[in-house]
């Protein structure tokens, strides 16, 4: 599924990540990483729907959340790092491994 091939009004959590809102299904999140399924089932509120992420930058959580429904991102020189360390700090294992395989090459 292609994160923009779907209406934002069939999403039932905001992500905000420096004053930008990412629209997304909590299955998808929760599926993705451990990291969202607790905060989802252990930290949420009743009638909570966004969340605010500290800590990410907008464009790298944009591309994790991307790859949560596309299982497809890119990976490059200048957004390793930074991709890597999101990706380990909201637990999202396979982005880690391809970052670790990025750096190996």
């Amino acid at each position: 599924m292609n994160y923009y091939s779907y209406s934002s009004q069939l999403c039932d959590v905001i992500i905000e990540v420096e004053g930008t809102h990412f629209h997304a299904h909590r299955s998808v999140l929760c599926e993705l990483s451990p990291y969202f399924r607790a905060l989802f089932v252990r930290w949420n509120s009743p009638g909570q729907f966004i969340y605010t992420i500290p800590g990410v930058a907008q464009k790298i959580m944009k591309s994790i959340i991307q790859y949560g429904y596309s299982q497809r991102i890119r990976i490059t020189r200048k957004n390793v790092q930074a991709l890597l360390e999101a990706a380990d700090y909201l637990l999202v294992e396979d982005i880690v491994h391809l970052c670790g395989q990025f750096l190996e090459k």
